[in-house]
Protein backbone atom coordinates (compact mmCIF):
# COMPACT_ATOMS: atom_id res chain seq x y z
CA UNK A 1 0.00 0.00 0.00
CA UNK A 2 1.34 3.52 -1.00
CA UNK A 3 1.62 5.95 2.06
CA UNK A 4 1.00 9.71 1.91
CA UNK A 5 3.43 11.81 2.38
CA UNK A 6 3.56 13.29 6.01
CA UNK A 7 5.83 16.01 7.75
CA UNK A 8 8.25 13.81 10.44
CA UNK A 9 7.06 15.75 12.85
CA UNK A 10 3.42 13.90 12.90
CA UNK A 11 4.32 10.74 14.16
CA UNK A 12 6.87 8.69 16.11
CA UNK A 13 8.67 6.32 13.36
CA UNK A 14 7.71 4.57 10.21
CA UNK A 15 6.12 1.76 12.72
CA UNK A 16 3.52 3.99 13.79
CA UNK A 17 2.81 4.48 10.25
CA UNK A 18 2.05 0.85 9.73
CA UNK A 19 0.62 0.49 12.84
CA UNK A 20 -2.20 3.27 11.51
CA UNK A 21 -2.37 1.76 7.88
CA UNK A 22 -2.89 -1.59 9.66
CA UNK A 23 -5.40 -0.29 11.41
CA UNK A 24 -7.39 1.63 9.01
CA UNK A 25 -7.71 -1.50 6.79
CA UNK A 26 -8.74 -3.28 9.54
CA UNK A 27 -11.47 -0.49 10.15
CA UNK A 28 -12.69 0.28 6.79
CA UNK A 29 -15.98 0.75 7.90
CA UNK A 30 -15.37 3.72 9.93
CA UNK A 31 -16.81 7.20 9.24
CA UNK A 32 -14.37 10.41 9.42
CA UNK A 33 -16.19 11.35 12.11
CA UNK A 34 -15.18 8.24 13.86
CA UNK A 35 -11.43 8.22 12.83
CA UNK A 36 -11.21 11.89 13.89
CA UNK A 37 -12.57 11.55 17.09
CA UNK A 38 -10.32 8.70 17.83
CA UNK A 39 -7.88 8.29 20.46
CA UNK A 40 -4.36 7.85 20.01
CA UNK A 41 -4.53 4.38 22.33
CA UNK A 42 -7.00 2.81 19.86
CA UNK A 43 -4.31 2.22 17.65
CA UNK A 44 -1.82 1.19 20.02
CA UNK A 45 0.31 3.77 19.74
CA UNK A 46 2.23 5.56 22.76
CA UNK A 47 3.28 9.31 23.42
CA UNK A 48 1.47 9.91 19.76
CA UNK A 49 1.72 13.58 18.67
CA UNK A 50 -1.60 15.74 18.83
CA UNK A 51 -2.13 15.69 14.92
CA UNK A 52 -2.22 11.50 14.90
CA UNK A 53 -5.79 11.61 14.43
CA UNK A 54 -5.49 13.79 11.37
CA UNK A 55 -3.17 11.51 10.08
CA UNK A 56 -5.82 8.69 10.79
CA UNK A 57 -8.04 10.09 9.01
CA UNK A 58 -6.14 11.26 5.63
CA UNK A 59 -4.90 7.51 5.90
CA UNK A 60 -7.94 5.64 6.51
CA UNK A 61 -9.72 7.67 3.24
CA UNK A 62 -6.69 6.92 1.19
CA UNK A 63 -7.22 3.38 2.06
CA UNK A 64 -10.96 3.20 1.63
CA UNK A 65 -10.63 5.10 -1.86
CA UNK A 66 -7.89 2.79 -2.92
CA UNK A 67 -9.80 -0.25 -1.57
CA UNK A 68 -12.76 0.85 -2.98
CA UNK A 69 -11.52 1.44 -6.85
CA UNK A 70 -9.72 -2.16 -6.61
CA UNK A 71 -12.96 -3.60 -5.96
CA UNK A 72 -14.97 -1.81 -8.67
CA UNK A 73 -12.14 -2.07 -10.93
CA UNK A 74 -12.44 -6.40 -10.26
CA UNK A 75 -16.16 -6.24 -10.43
CA UNK A 76 -16.09 -4.60 -14.25
CA UNK A 77 -13.65 -7.20 -15.17
CA UNK A 78 -15.50 -9.91 -13.66
CA UNK A 79 -18.81 -8.73 -15.33
CA UNK A 80 -16.98 -8.77 -18.86
CA UNK A 81 -15.31 -12.57 -18.13
CA UNK A 82 -18.93 -13.51 -16.88
CA UNK A 83 -20.79 -12.10 -20.23
CA UNK A 84 -17.64 -13.59 -22.40
CA UNK A 85 -16.73 -10.44 -23.35
CA UNK A 86 -13.09 -10.23 -25.70
CA UNK A 87 -10.96 -7.88 -25.06
CA UNK A 88 -11.77 -6.18 -22.05
CA UNK A 89 -9.25 -8.13 -18.96
CA UNK A 90 -5.95 -10.10 -20.31
CA UNK A 91 -5.81 -13.81 -20.31
CA UNK A 92 -4.60 -14.49 -17.23
CA UNK A 93 -6.58 -12.61 -15.05
CA UNK A 94 -9.85 -13.66 -17.30
CA UNK A 95 -9.13 -17.51 -16.43
CA UNK A 96 -8.56 -16.13 -12.39
CA UNK A 97 -11.55 -14.68 -12.57
CA UNK A 98 -13.46 -17.58 -14.70
CA UNK A 99 -12.03 -20.27 -12.57
CA UNK A 100 -14.47 -18.13 -9.39
CA UNK A 101 -17.59 -18.14 -11.37
CA UNK A 102 -19.47 -21.62 -10.35
CA UNK A 103 -21.97 -21.61 -12.99
CA UNK A 104 -25.89 -22.26 -12.87
CA UNK A 105 -28.49 -22.42 -15.69
CA UNK A 106 -30.53 -19.72 -15.69
CA UNK A 107 -33.97 -19.98 -16.17
CA UNK A 108 -34.67 -18.58 -20.05
CA UNK A 109 -35.52 -14.63 -20.00
CA UNK A 110 -39.06 -14.02 -21.44
CA UNK A 111 -39.16 -11.21 -23.94
CA UNK A 112 -40.75 -8.34 -21.11
CA UNK A 113 -38.12 -9.39 -18.86
CA UNK A 114 -35.73 -8.30 -21.76
CA UNK A 115 -37.65 -4.92 -22.24
CA UNK A 116 -37.24 -4.16 -18.85
CA UNK A 117 -33.30 -4.86 -18.59
CA UNK A 118 -32.90 -2.14 -21.73
CA UNK A 119 -35.21 0.15 -20.20
CA UNK A 120 -33.79 0.19 -16.96
CA UNK A 121 -29.99 -0.54 -17.88
CA UNK A 122 -30.60 2.81 -19.82
CA UNK A 123 -32.53 4.48 -17.58
CA UNK A 124 -31.38 3.87 -13.95
CA UNK A 125 -33.33 4.49 -10.77
CA UNK A 126 -36.17 6.87 -12.26
CA UNK A 127 -36.86 3.79 -15.13
CA UNK A 128 -37.18 1.42 -12.36
CA UNK A 129 -39.77 3.52 -10.31
CA UNK A 130 -41.59 3.93 -13.80
CA UNK A 131 -42.00 0.08 -14.17
CA UNK A 132 -43.32 -0.65 -10.42
CA UNK A 133 -46.62 -0.58 -9.29
CA UNK A 134 -47.96 2.62 -7.64
CA UNK A 135 -49.74 0.68 -4.52
CA UNK A 136 -47.87 -0.39 -1.65
CA UNK A 137 -48.74 -3.37 0.21
CA UNK A 138 -47.73 -4.37 3.65
CA UNK A 139 -44.53 -6.42 4.34
CA UNK A 140 -45.54 -9.44 6.34
CA UNK A 141 -44.06 -11.13 8.78
CA UNK A 142 -42.56 -14.66 8.28
CA UNK A 143 -41.09 -17.22 11.09
CA UNK A 144 -41.79 -15.01 14.00
CA UNK A 145 -38.99 -12.34 12.69
CA UNK A 146 -41.69 -9.45 14.44
CA UNK A 147 -40.79 -11.13 17.69
CA UNK A 148 -37.48 -10.87 17.67
CA UNK A 149 -37.20 -7.47 16.92
CA UNK A 150 -36.27 -8.26 13.52
CA UNK A 151 -37.05 -6.19 10.46
CA UNK A 152 -36.34 -8.18 7.12
CA UNK A 153 -36.80 -5.06 4.93
CA UNK A 154 -35.54 -1.71 4.72
CA UNK A 155 -39.39 -0.48 4.55
CA UNK A 156 -42.45 -1.70 6.02
CA UNK A 157 -43.96 -1.02 3.00
CA UNK A 158 -43.01 -2.66 -0.36
CA UNK A 159 -43.95 -2.34 -3.98
CA UNK A 160 -44.32 -4.54 -6.76
CA UNK A 161 -43.28 -4.85 -10.73
CA UNK A 162 -46.25 -3.61 -12.68
CA UNK A 163 -45.44 -6.30 -15.34
CA UNK A 164 -46.80 -9.76 -13.57
CA UNK A 165 -43.84 -11.85 -15.86
CA UNK A 166 -41.26 -9.58 -14.73
CA UNK A 167 -42.65 -10.17 -11.06
CA UNK A 168 -42.99 -13.71 -11.53
CA UNK A 169 -39.67 -14.26 -12.83
CA UNK A 170 -37.70 -12.62 -10.32
CA UNK A 171 -39.74 -14.54 -7.88
CA UNK A 172 -39.07 -17.48 -10.08
CA UNK A 173 -35.23 -16.85 -9.73
CA UNK A 174 -34.86 -17.10 -6.02
CA UNK A 175 -36.61 -20.92 -6.06
CA UNK A 176 -34.18 -21.47 -8.86
CA UNK A 177 -30.98 -20.53 -6.68
CA UNK A 178 -32.11 -22.63 -4.25
CA UNK A 179 -32.69 -25.75 -6.27
CA UNK A 180 -29.65 -24.92 -8.30
CA UNK A 181 -26.69 -23.40 -6.06
CA UNK A 182 -26.51 -26.91 -4.71
CA UNK A 183 -25.29 -28.84 -7.71
CA UNK A 184 -22.07 -26.49 -7.13
CA UNK A 185 -21.85 -27.25 -3.22
CA UNK A 186 -23.70 -24.54 -1.87
CA UNK A 187 -27.40 -25.61 -0.18
CA UNK A 188 -29.77 -23.25 0.39
CA UNK A 189 -32.65 -22.62 2.12
CA UNK A 190 -35.16 -20.39 1.47
CA UNK A 191 -35.63 -18.58 5.10
CA UNK A 192 -35.24 -15.12 6.89
CA UNK A 193 -31.81 -17.08 8.02
CA UNK A 194 -30.42 -17.97 4.20
CA UNK A 195 -31.45 -16.73 1.32
CA UNK A 196 -34.54 -14.01 1.40
CA UNK A 197 -32.82 -10.90 -0.51
CA UNK A 198 -30.87 -9.68 -3.42
CA UNK A 199 -29.87 -6.20 -4.59
CA UNK A 200 -30.84 -4.78 -8.22
CA UNK A 201 -27.81 -2.59 -10.17
CA UNK A 202 -27.34 -1.53 -13.41
CA UNK A 203 -23.48 -1.57 -14.54
CA UNK A 204 -21.03 -2.13 -17.36
CA UNK A 205 -18.67 -4.11 -18.45
CA UNK A 206 -14.89 -2.87 -18.95
CA UNK A 207 -15.92 -2.18 -22.64
CA UNK A 208 -18.89 -0.26 -21.76
CA UNK A 209 -21.80 -2.78 -22.02
CA UNK A 210 -24.77 -1.87 -20.15
CA UNK A 211 -26.48 -5.29 -18.01
CA UNK A 212 -28.56 -5.08 -15.62
CA UNK A 213 -27.88 -7.65 -12.11
CA UNK A 214 -29.02 -9.19 -9.10
CA UNK A 215 -26.70 -10.15 -6.47
CA UNK A 216 -28.21 -12.58 -4.12
CA UNK A 217 -26.80 -12.75 -0.22
CA UNK A 218 -27.34 -15.90 1.31
CA UNK A 219 -26.29 -17.42 4.20
CA UNK A 220 -27.39 -14.12 5.62
CA UNK A 221 -27.88 -14.98 9.74
CA UNK A 222 -25.95 -17.84 11.20
CA UNK A 223 -26.46 -18.94 14.48
CA UNK A 224 -23.85 -17.29 16.84
CA UNK A 225 -22.23 -20.43 17.95
CA UNK A 226 -19.84 -21.28 16.87
CA UNK A 227 -19.75 -18.61 14.05
CA UNK A 228 -18.96 -15.76 17.56
CA UNK A 229 -20.31 -12.62 15.96
CA UNK A 230 -23.20 -10.64 16.64
CA UNK A 231 -25.65 -9.50 13.70
CA UNK A 232 -28.01 -7.91 15.31
CA UNK A 233 -31.96 -9.31 16.16
CA UNK A 234 -32.56 -11.06 12.72
CA UNK A 235 -29.75 -13.44 13.72
CA UNK A 236 -31.59 -14.59 17.66
CA UNK A 237 -33.38 -18.55 16.76
CA UNK A 238 -31.26 -18.55 14.14
CA UNK A 239 -30.86 -22.55 13.00
CA UNK A 240 -28.20 -22.07 10.26
CA UNK A 241 -24.93 -23.02 11.14
CA UNK A 242 -22.05 -21.24 10.63
CA UNK A 243 -19.95 -22.99 7.72
CA UNK A 244 -16.63 -20.77 6.94
CA UNK A 245 -16.40 -22.75 3.34
CA UNK A 246 -20.03 -22.34 2.51
CA UNK A 247 -19.61 -18.89 3.57
CA UNK A 248 -17.13 -18.01 0.70
CA UNK A 249 -20.08 -18.84 -1.61
CA UNK A 250 -23.02 -17.14 -0.12
CA UNK A 251 -22.82 -14.58 -3.45
CA UNK A 252 -24.53 -15.18 -6.11
CA UNK A 253 -24.53 -13.16 -9.39
CA UNK A 254 -27.55 -12.50 -12.32
CA UNK A 255 -26.93 -10.55 -15.26
CA UNK A 256 -29.34 -9.98 -18.16
CA UNK A 257 -27.19 -7.78 -20.68
CA UNK A 258 -29.31 -4.80 -22.33
CA UNK A 259 -29.03 -6.81 -25.60
CA UNK A 260 -31.73 -9.03 -26.98
CA UNK A 261 -29.15 -11.76 -28.04
CA UNK A 262 -27.52 -12.67 -25.31
CA UNK A 263 -28.76 -15.50 -22.74
CA UNK A 264 -29.08 -14.26 -19.24
CA UNK A 265 -25.83 -15.70 -16.63
CA UNK A 266 -26.07 -17.11 -13.40
CA UNK A 267 -23.47 -18.51 -10.97
CA UNK A 268 -21.85 -18.77 -7.72
CA UNK A 269 -19.27 -16.47 -6.53
CA UNK A 270 -16.27 -18.18 -5.23
CA UNK A 271 -14.35 -16.15 -2.76
CA UNK A 272 -12.59 -18.68 -0.98
CA UNK A 273 -9.31 -17.79 0.10
CA UNK A 274 -6.85 -17.51 -2.04
CA UNK A 275 -8.87 -16.46 -5.21
CA UNK A 276 -8.85 -13.25 -6.69
CA UNK A 277 -12.12 -12.14 -5.69
CA UNK A 278 -11.08 -12.39 -1.92
CA UNK A 279 -7.94 -10.47 -2.69
CA UNK A 280 -9.89 -7.99 -4.55
CA UNK A 281 -13.66 -7.85 -4.11
CA UNK A 282 -13.94 -8.15 -0.35
CA UNK A 283 -14.94 -5.12 1.65
CA UNK A 284 -11.93 -4.95 4.73
CA UNK A 285 -14.72 -4.95 6.92
CA UNK A 286 -16.97 -7.47 5.50
CA UNK A 287 -13.76 -10.04 4.86
CA UNK A 288 -14.80 -12.55 7.91
CA UNK A 289 -18.20 -12.85 6.37
CA UNK A 290 -17.43 -13.29 2.46
CA UNK A 291 -19.91 -10.53 1.78
CA UNK A 292 -19.71 -8.75 -1.80
CA UNK A 293 -20.77 -5.34 -1.71
CA UNK A 294 -24.02 -4.63 -4.60
CA UNK A 295 -22.61 -1.11 -5.07
CA UNK A 296 -19.45 -1.72 -6.14
CA UNK A 297 -20.80 -3.39 -9.56
CA UNK A 298 -22.72 -0.05 -10.46
CA UNK A 299 -26.09 1.72 -9.35
CA UNK A 300 -27.65 -0.11 -6.63
CA UNK A 301 -31.66 0.27 -7.90
CA UNK A 302 -33.49 -1.73 -5.24
CA UNK A 303 -33.40 -4.33 -2.93
CA UNK A 304 -35.67 -7.63 -3.53
CA UNK A 305 -37.12 -9.44 -1.12
CA UNK A 306 -38.29 -12.75 -1.36
CA UNK A 307 -39.91 -14.19 2.02
CA UNK A 308 -41.13 -18.01 0.89
CA UNK A 309 -42.60 -18.88 4.43
CA UNK A 310 -44.96 -15.51 4.03
CA UNK A 311 -48.48 -17.10 4.84
CA UNK A 312 -51.37 -17.48 2.11
CA UNK A 313 -49.85 -15.59 -0.68
CA UNK A 314 -48.70 -17.37 -4.26
CA UNK A 315 -45.29 -17.44 -4.80
CA UNK A 316 -45.13 -14.32 -7.12
CA UNK A 317 -46.84 -12.17 -4.45
CA UNK A 318 -43.93 -13.28 -1.59
CA UNK A 319 -41.70 -11.23 -3.58
CA UNK A 320 -41.12 -7.33 -2.59
CA UNK A 321 -39.32 -4.51 -4.00
CA UNK A 322 -37.70 -1.82 -1.72
CA UNK A 323 -36.57 1.30 -3.71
Amino acid sequence: MQHPRIDSHLIASNNDLNKIARCAQQRAAVTPSMCVCAEAADFGIANSPPRLCILCLQITMQVLTADACVRRSCARDLLSVALGEDGGVPPERARALDACLLRLAAPPAPASLRRFATRVAGGGHRALLRTLSSSRVAVPDVEEAAASRCTLCREPLGRRFANARVQRYFSQLFLAAASLAAQVGLPLSLSRFDLFHAHLFVSKTQLGRRCLGLLFHAREYPCAVPFANTLGFCQEHSHLLWDAALSAKRNLLYLVPAVRDQAPFFAVLDAGDGTLLSRELLHPGLAPLHTILEEDFGQELCDLNYLHRAPRLPSASRLFVCA
